[in-house]
């Protein structure tokens, strides 16, 4: 098979990465809605030539819905949603990151889900669910830390890895190489992204939200 040429002039050529990070203006509560969002800015980003495009925390469903984050309703809408943007992945090249509650287990999670090619990678939980001042995350979220041994994720009866420990890594580039922690994580003396650039990850990325309006 004859290898592709890159011009010297494509940031690619050179071991770089383009990584976007996208603010979408989400729906408390509206999954559907922030899917659509969600999905249109992830397609003008990978136009853009993105490799890797990151949304917020709890983007799916919205950060700030309190006890709403415990109904089935709201949970089996995020399902949904997630199902529509793995889907969008499909025609894209560029990773999709994005943040939702997955219920794993009869556990509820913070956790960011990476997708492409129409799969869903791996689903990393939020390791330090904050119990303080105006976050009370502890009320809905159980730690990675409290997941039993050899957890997964079920999506369309395939077992998706789970943890704080997943590393992602290009096939055709190994030195993409990547994890994943989520807002408060980051804010630790030993966050999860140390343990994840020891284990060689060489970017780090991390899922953001707040319910304080700035």
């Amino acid at each position: 098979v004859k290898k592709k040429v890159m011009s010297f002039f494509d940031m690619y050529t050179h071991n770089m990465c383009r990584v976007s990070v996208c603010v979408p203006r989400v729906v408390l509560g509206d999954a559907m809605a922030n899917a659509a969002e969600i999905g249109r800015l992830y397609k003008e980003a990978c136009r853009e030539g993105a490799a890797v495009v990151l949304f917020p925390e709890l983007c799916i469903c919205g950060y700030a819905l309190d006890d709403l984050l415990q109904q089935d309703a709201i949970l089996d809408e995020c399902l949904e949603a997630l199902r529509i943007l793995k889907k969008v992945t499909i025609d894209c090249r560029g990773l999709l990151i994005v943040g939702s509650p997955l219920r794993i287990t009869g556990r509820l999670y913070n956790c960011g889900i990476v997708m492409a090619g129409g799969e869903t990678l791996g689903v990393i939980p939020k390791s330090y669910p904050p119990n303080f001042r105006e976050f009370y995350e502890g009320r809905y979220f159980i730690s990675a830390a409290a997941a039993p041994p050899e957890t997964f994720w079920l999506d369309n009866d395939r077992k998706i890895p789970f943890g704080n420990h997943l590393i992602f890594k290009c096939i055709d580039n190994p030195t993409f190489c990547f994890g994943v922690e989520i807002c408060q994580d980051v804010w630790v003396p030993i966050p999860p992204s140390t343990y994840q650039a020891l284990a060689g990850a060489t970017i780090l990325l991390n899922l953001s939200a707040s319910n304080i309006t700035i």
